[in-house]
């Protein structure tokens, strides 16, 4: 569990996705190599990968290595958040893009709108990390896991 305080830090949406990066995908990573495959600026990288070395969510190993040492991330908080606004404003704008830059194949896409209960919010909650929890289950049985993929779920009240 991360501290909304240390999130803050690394809550540009790139934060967490080199974490997985250099978690997954073996390379011998530098911040020009994750700048590349990541689509950002040299100094973005170069600022997320410091920020997750002081967090202590990777080291650098003997031979110059980044590798994780933190488990599964996670971010509760019952109150509106800059740290947490400001990751999820990155999401939407990265997923914006998506519906352009990406192919069918590359991207899963799909909503649902119906008629709800407001009451029910907390057991939709609920279900949603439900799905994200399984989502990263199902994830780490891959075989070729070549790819980050960034995944959330908005369910959101469209009427006044």
């Amino acid at each position: 569990l991360l501290t909304l305080d240390h999130f803050k830090l690394i809550s540009d949406w790139y934060g967490l996705a080199i974490l997985e990066l250099v978690t997954i995908i073996k390379e011998d990573w530098t911040p020009t190599l994750i700048a590349k495959r990541m689509r950002l600026s040299k100094i973005e990288a170069e600022n997320a990968i410091d920020r997750l070395l002081n967090l202590r969510l990777i080291e650098v190993t003997a031979d110059g290595v980044y590798r994780r040492i933190a488990g599964t991330i996670m971010v509760h908080s019952k109150v509106s958040n800059e740290a947490i606004k400001n990751y999820y404003t990155g999401l939407h704008e990265r997923s914006l893009d998506s519906l352009s830059s990406l192919t069918a194949s590359e991207k899963v896409i799909g909503a649902q709108v119906f008629a709800f209960d407001p009451a029910q919010i907390e057991d939709v909650r609920e279900m949603a990390d439900q799905f994200l929890l399984q989502l990263n289950e199902l994830a780490k049985k891959g075989k070729k896991r070549t790819e980050v993929y960034q995944a959330f779920t908005n369910i959101f009240k469209v009427t006044e």
